[in-house]
C-alpha cells in the first residue's frame, strides 16, 4: 500500500511514457512558499496548480479546501523545526548549566530562521493580522516553544545564572533578529551584503548571541 505522502500526480499535458510526477509534500511545499510570500488570500488553488503544472482539481482531492492545504502545509514546514527546538530544551533540563542551554537554543532557532526564512515570515504575516489563522501558528507553534523557553530562563535566573531581567526583553531581542534575517526592513541597506554569506550570517547570529548573553549573565 503506497503511503499518502509518497503519492503522485501526473503533470498536465505530459505524455505517460515521459511522465513527470509532483509528490503530495512538493505539492505542500509549493502551497506553504506561496501562502508564506503572497499571503493566504492572495493564493488560489487555480493559479497555485497552474504554477506547479497540475490540475486544480487535485488539491481538492488530497486536501478538501484551502483552509486544510493551508495546514497541512504549515505543519510539514513548521512542525518539525518547533519540535526540534523544543526537544533540546526539553532534553537539556536536567543539565547543571540552564543560561547556557538558552544560548545553545536561541542560537540554533536563529541558524534555523536563517536557513529556512520564508517559515518565519508566515508567522510574521499572519500574527500581524488578527485571523483564526494567526492564533492557530500562535497556539500550535509558538506558546508551546516559548513556554518551554520561559521555563529555561526562569531556572536559570533561580540559579542565580543570569541577571533578573525581564523576559520579554529576551524576547524582543531574539524576535529582531529573526526579522532582519527574514525582512531586513530599514536595515536592508547595510545588512544586505552581510548577510548574502553563510559566513556573515554565522558571524551575525554569534553576534547577537553574544551581546544577549554576556549582557544577562552574572559576573
Amino acid at each position: 500500500m503506497t503511503d499518502e505522502n509518497e503519492k503522485t500526480t501526473r503533470r498536465r499535458g505530459r505524455p505517460a511514457k515521459d511522465e513527470v510526477v509532483v509528490s503530495r509534500d512538493e505539492l505542500l511545499a509549493e502551497a506553504f512558499q506561496q501562502f508564506a510570500t503572497r499571503g493566504y488570500d492572495s493564493v488560489s488553488l487555480r493559479k497555485l496548480a497552474a504554477d506547479i503544472g497540475v490540475s486544480d482539481s487535485l488539491f481538492h482531492h488530497y486536501f478538501g479546501s484551502k483552509t486544510e492545504l493551508w495546514r497541512e502545509a504549515v505543519e510539514q514546514a513548521l512542525g518539525p523545526q518547533t519540535e526540534a527546538l523544543m526537544e533540546q530544551l526539553r532534553a537539556s533540563t536536567d543539565n547543571d548549566n540552564p543560561a547556557e542551554n538558552l544560548r545553545r537554543n536561541i542560537s540554533e532557532a536563529l541558524h534555523l530562521t536563517a536557513k529556512n526564512p520564508v517559515a518565519l515570515l508566515m508567522l510574521f504575516q499572519e500574527n500581524n493580522t488578527a485571523t483564526e489563522r494567526g492564533k492557530f501558528l500562535y497556539d500550535r507553534y509558538l506558546t508551546p516553544y516559548f513556554d518551554l523557553v520561559d521555563e529555561a530562563f526562569n531556572s536559570a535566573k533561580s540559579n542565580h545564572a543570569i541577571r533578573d531581567i525581564p523576559l520579554v526583553s529576551i524576547q524582543a531581542l531574539v524576535t529582531g533578529a529573526a526579522r532582519i534575517l527574514v525582512e531586513p526592513g530599514l536595515t536592508r541597506e547595510r545588512s544586505s551584503e552581510f548577510l548574502e554569506s553563510e559566513e556573515g550570517v554565522a558571524e551575525f547570529i554569534d553576534g547577537v548571541v553574544d551581546i544577549m548573553f554576556e549582557g544577562m549573565l552574572k559576573h
